[in-house]
């Protein structure tokens, strides 16, 4: 998820992050995995601010900017109390997520 500069530092992204979570876990997701390029230590800080630990690191797993970048994957659990998965369909929580946001 990127946030334009100009609302950065001001909550943007955590609410947005927060109403998502909020979803995932109300389908059923057990695990939430987050994927940053690497170096971004803002981008890492605020996701362990939320709850996020470092899963492991994909040396040069990607190119842009005429260069390899490295990824870090994140990963918060959720739901840890179910024991056999079962997602809901997003149509079936889709009239949840929006009386919750409006």
């Amino acid at each position: 998820m990127y946030v334009h500069p100009d609302f950065s530092r001001k909550g943007v992204a955590r609410s947005l992050y927060e109403k998502l979570m909020e979803l995932l876990v109300h389908m059923g997701c057990q695990q939430l995995m987050a994927v940053i390029t690497l170096p971004n230590d803002a981008s890492v800080k605020f996701h362990q601010n939320i709850g996020f630990k470092e899963a492991g690191v994909v040396k040069r797993a990607g190119f842009k900017f005429s260069k390899f970048w490295d990824i870090g994957i994140y990963q918060k659990e959720v739901n840890s109390e179910i024991l056999s998965p079962s997602l809901k369909p997003i149509e079936q929580v889709k009239s949840y997520f929006l009386a919750s946001i409006y």
